[in-house]
């Protein structure tokens, strides 16, 4: 008996296959298209337009599609246009299939007729493609669209407009320096009013003024307008409301010389002009763009930002609406108790990415019934809450939500301003007095725009008609939602003798004894719970969100990539294990750097946040009574860090897609569109990780952790051989000591120079890791200690019998470094870069036969493996994890071993080896591994593809400062040979 499959079923399947593609998909919608009521077969949400797809066997449905786009103008839907329709043609032959395979048969086909008409514009030729194909055309169509092509050169106008109307205020109005902070933020604030005025003039209507301001109206700026004009202006909005946008720029603007500034604001008014005449502004990922990047480039707030493409990512995937089915997005008054927190809110990228994610869950609802502005004014007054201690920042949250919205009056939003400082003889830490155990109790001291003391309250609520005083701020104690991208600063140490003796948390206090009071205040409060100083302020802000958090509520946050191997991240980790389903882990090994520009700041793609170095990860969790033991932790290793809005709403789409199809320790190429590779998911049972380091995002090769991890636990005998053992360093050897108890100013034992001379009576010493220098097996001292005149030396003789010939490089920087271990010609101390392994027992050839193992490919994948990951391009160890670190156990070699150790070391001590990435076509380091192999019984074949696929992992071959093409590792061919037999 024949079958065969109806319409419909390939509808619900298009719209499976585009998710799985990246894209917003809904299959058989009803929807009002206009005043026309209507079922279209696939809807496509953009989240300012929305793009309707009709099907039918045969042809095209272009008339059905021409219902959903009349020519006469767009439709709307949901409060968003409808700017392009889609009108396809199923293949005959499909109608005939079965059902049950109406999905791997549309995947397959290859033979869809596909025409297309955007709003205002004829019917484009009919062409023939791919679902895959189709998708690509829609991402590309968002991508290339007219009005997004400009994003870059809107975002340099208007860092070309302020920077040239600070130039005047420096030039004419003598305000400071060139280029002076005051200058560009007078031009940004000014240019911020302007902007806003201009939205208000267009989109404000009488209906959502009260009666006495009903016969007002907002003019536009005029290019010829006079401060004096502006002034009286800004003062008429103010009476009506959106104080945080236009009090600081009135009364900065009275207070500029007005010949100065009526220059300076010429240059400020045409391009704000543009800008509202654009329509950019509005969405997410443009404002914020722009904001961030000028604030950034002048450096206004001293502080990181998150990417707008990280914010979508974090807000996407901790608002996945699987998770929150209790709630009834299409409800308002479902909607206004929930309760949204950014406890370090800034300027308000991450409140921005959950107002846009609310409010298109609102649209996606199937009773979402509710008018857009009543939609927006509800979660913008009644849904988030966020907190700051940078006065600006707080009120930049303020003006960037209201431009969401300026069609009208957004009169309370949850926004309070805190301060971090000691007022009369009271410690205030901001929103950290949230804490349980902080003796504020929640109370905090605050500080206006310009850092004018309001002394004796609690906190400001930052309002549309001015700043609100309230005697007792308190933050939700049942939160639904604590979304962050905390400040990162740490106790001082390890590290220099200066960073060790000025502690940076706090620092940004003039008063060093503030500071030290903010820092024992801290300490006090954060005692006994998983939060620790030299971790940093985030973990303190993860303590406080886990106070805060209801039960089923979740915690999404950007934190250092060290939260997942950072031994000081340690009580972090068990907390998140015993107390949360922890549901998404993301980090990215994106090797690309983007160099300081003028209005642009650096960054490399390794983190989430504008302006670092800093390795970060996206963490999302959610609060539970007990994690079911059948629950899996998604890991996500991007290949590519998005940086595009567009990117980073295809990257959700897709990983919730795909992640309910994926095996546990299955590692599943995430692919976007036809053929972009943006990295892996891994499906991790939660009950398999402990607090130790979760090095489940130590590769983008997932095989690459499985091998090290099998490796460790004696599983990898045809890789290792069957008779080698692994065992952790301190059991085979005592480590050197501390490198400020050898040099430190305060506690060192001995003053150190960079250079020694073999007639020199001095003590030999390694000290810097030069990779110019140290490029063999064996090397000789590069420094000179000296001891310090003590009235003991007892210290000093016990020091120097730590003397070793075996040193282990603490910090590997892969792309220029050549050497994980030395040997020198004879035993001495290692300092800084360098610790000093000595063996317990000594015996010729075990220290051969370590130095060869560290500089191995099994000895580089551990210690990877094993490592933080602070950068792309480097590993490093700390003083407590290098205890631990997994090596050959010398002590059960047999003596035949050892001979052979010691020839191999014979061998190759002499010779030149390249930096550790290009490991797989060093002939020095394959001659080594061959060598190990022989000494271990292990796999020869096997360890060379080892060695392949390690050299091509961003870790090692990320941030090149030689010519990537030049080596064909180019991010093209990175992509290629990291996923060639990746499923």
């Amino acid at each position: 008996m024949s079958s065969h499959t109806i319409e419909d079923a390939y509808n619900f399947r298009l719209a499976d296959l585009l998710r799985l593609q990246g894209l917003r998909a809904e299959a058989e919608q009803s929807r009002t298209f206009g005043s026309n009521p209507g079922r279209a077969d696939v809807l496509v949400d953009f989240d300012d337009k929305v793009v309707v797809i009709e099907a039918e066997f045969g042809r095209p449905a272009i008339a059905d599609a021409e219902k959903r786009l009349p020519l006469e103008g767009p439709a709307i839907v949901n409060g968003l246009p409808v700017t392009m329709a889609v009108a396809i043609g199923y293949p005959l032959s499909l109608k005939s299939l079965p059902e049950r395979d109406s999905f791997k048969n549309l995947d397959s086909c290859k033979d869809l007729l596909v025409a297309y008409r955007h709003y205002g514009r004829a019917w484009e030729d009919t062409s023939i493609c791919s679902v895959a194909q189709l998708a690509s055309t829609l991402h590309n169509y968002w991508v290339q669209n007219e009005r997004n092509r400009s994003i870059d050169d809107t975002v340099q106008g208007i860092s070309r407009a302020i920077s040239q109307a600070a130039e005047v205020l420096d030039r004419v109005g003598k305000y400071g320096v060139k280029g002076s902070d005051e200058s560009a933020t007078k031009a940004l604030v000014w240019f911020n009013a302007l902007l806003y005025q201009e939205l208000l003039a267009r989109h404000l209507s009488d209906g959502q003024l009260s009666d006495e301001y009903r016969v007002r109206r907002i003019s536009r700026p005029r290019l010829d307008a006079h401060p004096s004009d502006l002034i009286e202006q800004w003062g008429g909005i103010l009476e009506m409301n959106w104080w945080s946008i236009f009090h600081v720029a009135r009364e900065s603007l009275h207070d500029t010389d007005a010949f100065a500034a009526h220059l300076a604001i010429k240059q400020l008014i045409k391009q704000a002009t543009r800008v509202a005449e654009s329509g950019v502004i509005r969405q997410h990922d443009i404002a914020g763009r722009i904001l961030h990047r000028l604030l950034k480039s002048r450096r206004f707030l001293a502080t990181n930002y998150t990417t707008i493409p990280a914010a979508i990512m974090l807000a996407g995937l901790a608002l996945e609406r699987r998770e929150w089915s209790r709630i009834d997005f299409g409800n308002l008054e479902d909607l206004s108790c929930l309760t949204v927190v950014d406890p370090a809110c800034g300027s308000g990228t991450l409140l921005m990415a959950a107002l846009h994610e609310l409010a298109r869950m609102s649209r996606r609802a199937a009773a979402a019934t509710v008018d857009r502005k009543d939609l927006m004014k509800c979660i913008l007054e009644n849904v988030l809450y966020g907190f700051d201690v940078v006065p600006a920042a707080i009120h930049m949250a303020a003006a960037s939500l209201c431009m969401a919205e300026p069609g009208q009056v957004i009169s309370e939003m949850k926004l309070w301003r805190l301060q971090h400082d000691v007022i009369d003889g009271h410690p205030r830490m901001g929103s950290l007095d949230f804490l349980a155990k902080s003796p504020a109790q929640g109370k905090a001291t605050v500080a206006d725009l310009f850092d004018t003391r309001i002394e004796h309250v609690a906190g400001v609520r930052v309002t549309g008609a001015g700043e609100q005083v309230e005697e007792n701020v308190l933050m939700p104690s049942k939160c639904d939602l604590v979304i962050a991208n905390p400040p990162y600063t740490r106790a001082g140490g390890p590290g220099d003798d200066e960073n060790s003796r000025w502690n940076p948390i706090f620092g940004s206090l003039l008063n060093k004894a503030d500071t030290s009071t903010l820092q024992t205040t801290l300490r006090q409060t954060i005692s006994g719970t998983p939060a620790n100083l030299t971790a940093g302020l985030g973990s303190a802000f993860l303590v406080l969100a886990d106070e805060h958090l209801a039960k089923g509520g979740r915690m999404a946050f950007v934190l250092p990539a060290t939260l997942l191997t950072g031994e000081r991240w340690k009580n972090a980790r068990e907390m998140l294990i015993s107390k949360y389903r922890i549901d998404w882990v993301i980090v990215s090994h994106d090797p690309r750097t983007r160099g300081k520009k003028k209005g642009l700041p650096g960054r490399y793609w390794t983190s989430f946040s504008e302006s670092t170095e800093l390795a970060e990860t996206l963490v999302v969790a959610t609060k539970t009574l007990g994690t079911p033991l059948s629950h899996c932790v998604r890991f996500v290793n991007l290949l590519k860090n998005p940086d595009e809005a567009i990117d980073a709403f295809g990257m959700v789409e897709r990983l919730l897609a795909m992640e309910a199809h994926v095996e546990s320790y299955e590692s599943r190429t995430i692919r976007i569109g036809q053929h972009a590779t943006w990295g892996t998911l891994i499906r991790v049972p939660q009950r398999a990780l402990t607090n130790g380091a979760w090095r489940e995002s130590a590769f983008v090769q997932y095989e690459l952790t499985r091998t090290g991890c099998d490796l460790v636990g004696g599983t990898a005998t045809e890789l290792l051989g069957p008779t080698a053992k692994i065992t952790e360093l301190s059991n085979v050897a005592e480590l050197g000591p501390y490198h400020l108890n050898v040099r430190g100013k305060n506690q060192g034992l001995f003053e150190s120079f960079a250079s020694f001379h073999p007639v020199a009576t001095e003590i030999p010493a390694l000290w810097h890791h030069k990779a110019d220098e140290v490029v063999s097996l064996m090397t000789r001292a590069n420094a000179t200690l000296e001891r310090k005149p003590l009235e003991n030396s007892e210290a000093q003789v016990a020091m120097l019998a730590r003397k070793a010939r075996l040193q282990m490089a603490l910090e590997l920087r892969t792309t220029s470094q050549r050497m994980g271990a030395v040997l020198t010609d004879v035993p001495m101390l290692g300092i800084r870069s360098w610790l000093t392994v000595k063996l317990r027992t000594p015996k010729s050839g075990k220290e051969e036969a370590l130095c060869l193992w560290l500089n191995s490919t099994f000895g580089i994948l551990i210690r990877i493996l094993h490592g933080n990951r602070s950068y792309l391009g480097r590993t490093a160890l700390t003083n407590s994890t290098v205890k631990t670190l997994p090596v050959l156990d010398v002590d059960r070699l047999t003596p035949k071993q050892l001979t052979k150790a010691t020839q191999a070391f014979d061998v190759l001590k002499e010779r030149t080896f390249m930096p550790v990435w290009r490991l797989a076509s060093d002939p020095a380091r394959r001659e080594l591994d061959d060598r190990m192999c022989a000494l271990l019984g292990g796999n020869r074949a096997t360890l060379k593809r080892l060695a392949g696929r390690l050299a091509q992992e961003p870790i090692l071959c990320g941030n090149l400062k030689e010519t990537s093409s030049s080596y064909g590792v180019g991010t093209d061919n990175l992509k290629q040979s990291l996923f060639s037999g990746v499923s």
